[in-house]
């Protein structure tokens, strides 16, 4: 039998819910059945059933396997020249350390105090095309990767914010497996909470300050709140300020961010720490937050100017500091921390 053409009087009928009228007359199971080509007893019905059941008792061949025709990422490993030693890790002392970094003022000073290298190519480790920059050496008993978000594409300036640190993050510890993370930078103080210009601050605690889901449960995930490897010796040992860190993307705050900072309890606020905080947290790596105080934001001084003026001299405290706690932390298990 040919397949019947569905007149409009069928088409008005789909979606049709309860309660809805219609002046056409309903169709019946047997017309419903002719439109389809499937009429109750007829031939070409039987020869389907009959060809569906031949074909469930027919054994049916394995899939073949599925071909990937997806590229992959040129992440190749660090070279064995700088893999963890052996023997240190084995004892438990710390062999490898990841600085991430988002401005390249603030990275450059360390390159050159440690005599780190630069990385190119595959040696990066990094997907061809990020705009990422490793930077690698020793420094005593410790291997060193330094690792900056690079210089935004289209822009051409320092790719800072929560994105682009989370990615480099991610893409750090997973290709070079560090002992541990440093994150490192800038960033702005609170006068009422005893932080001054020139400050530099060990990292408590971090949390979000800028994602706001007024939701049971994901407000909590919103704000993100972790506590930071313990470093108590450390703290001990260079006098350090200690203090919660509260991370957005934006340099100017709004009312909003103001009130959720107060809430995180925040003595210092960047625009990176929470989120590789996040990262770092998802391979179980421990992680340190060092931040040098630019700008104070309860002072009538503009931050974005206040940022601008003294970015160089505190980027040279930052130097100073971070460098004295590599030097503490080579050599050393994280008990001595």
């Amino acid at each position: 039998m040919e397949r019947q053409p569905a007149d409009d009087s069928a088409s008005r009928h789909v979606g049709l819910g309860p309660g809805s009228k219609s002046n056409q007359t309903p169709l019946d199971e047997a017309t419903i059945r002719m439109m389809a080509g499937l009429t109750l007893g007829s031939p070409t019905r039987q020869r389907q059933e009959a060809a569906t059941t031949a074909s469930a008792a027919a054994p049916q061949p394995a899939a073949p396997p599925r071909e990937c025709k997806c590229t992959p990422l040129p992440m190749a490993p660090p070279p064995s020249s700088e893999q963890p030693n052996a023997a240190a890790t084995e004892a438990g002392a710390i062999s490898k350390i990841l600085i991430i970094m988002s401005m390249e003022v603030e990275a450059m000073p360390l390159v050159h105090k440690f005599k780190l290298v630069e990385a190119h190519g595959p040696e990066s480790t990094f997907p061809m095309g990020t705009p990422w920059v490793r930077y690698y050496g020793k420094y005593k008993d410790l291997h060193i990767d330094l690792v900056r978000s690079g210089k935004d594409n289209i822009f051409g300036v320092d790719s800072v914010g929560t994105v682009s640190v989370s990615v480099v993050t991610f893409a750090a510890v997973q290709t070079l497996k560090p002992d541990l993370v440093l994150n490192a930078g800038t960033g702005s103080g609170f006068n009422a909470k005893g932080a001054n210009v020139g400050d530099v601050y060990l990292a408590s605690e971090v949390a979000f300050h800028d994602r706001r889901i007024p939701i049971p449960v994901f407000d909590l995930y919103a704000v993100g709140a972790r506590k930071t490897f313990a470093t108590p010796n450390l703290l001990k040992e260079f006098n350090l300020k200690a203090g919660k860190l509260s991370t957005g993307d934006s340099l100017v705050l709004s009312p909003d961010d103001k009130e959720m900072i107060l809430k995180n309890d925040a003595t210092v606020r960047d625009t990176e720490g929470a989120a590789v905080a996040y990262v770092a947290d998802m391979f179980s790596t421990p992680a340190i937050f060092v931040k040098a105080v630019t700008d104070v934001v309860d002072r009538e001084e503009p931050t974005p100017e206040a940022f601008l003026a003294n970015l160089m001299s505190v980027t040279t405290t930052l130097e100073l500091t971070v460098a004295k706690v590599v030097e503490f932390i080579s050599g050393k298990r994280f008990s001595d921390l």
